[in-house]
């Protein structure tokens, strides 16, 4: 699995520092420019748990009295989400988007690519919708319902 995302970052042009934990599972770690900040990407391998894990973290934590408020908006996010969901850290307010891939590594797994370009793509598109969503909670004092109701359907649903 490990040369396959190697090739995979390589031929998608994405810059990662690589490093292995203390169980040996390798890490990538990269950044991206998104309209909102620079998130980070950290690709995670667990080769016992034959598991590719993307973890897409906001530039930002969560301050102690939003996050309930934020909470609410994820569960508002997330309801829809099939492929990954948004996730807070209750005790730090580290904010990301998670998805996971399962493989087996006696069969091949030359679908990984695909599906990891899917679910980056979709990690993008989650954050790029619902992360000013966030942020106007945050530091607008909107009710979550009608922030998360703007990410989604805009200033003037009725026009969707």
């Amino acid at each position: 699995m490990e040369n396959l995302i190697d090739e995979y970052l390589q031929e998608a042009g994405i810059p990662a520092s690589k490093q292995y934990d203390e169980d040996g599972d390798v890490l990538y770690f990269t950044e991206f420019e998104l309209e909102s900040g620079t998130f980070r990407l950290t690709i995670i391998i667990s080769s016992e748990y034959q598991n590719v894990t993307l973890l897409l973290n906001a530039p930002i934590k969560v301050p102690p009295p939003k996050r309930g408020e934020i909470a609410e908006y994820i569960a508002r996010a997330n309801f829809h989400c099939y492929e990954g969901n948004i996730m807070l850290d209750f005790s730090d307010g580290t904010l990301a988007y998670k998805s996971s891939l399962r493989y087996d590594p006696a069969e091949d797994n030359s679908h990984i690519r695909y599906q990891l370009n899917v679910s980056l793509g979709m990690a993008f598109d989650e954050m790029e919708t619902h992360f000013p969503g966030i942020l106007s909670v945050i530091y607008n004092d909107e009710l979550p319902d009608y922030a998360h109701g703007n990410a989604v359907l805009g200033t003037r649903p009725e026009l969707n």
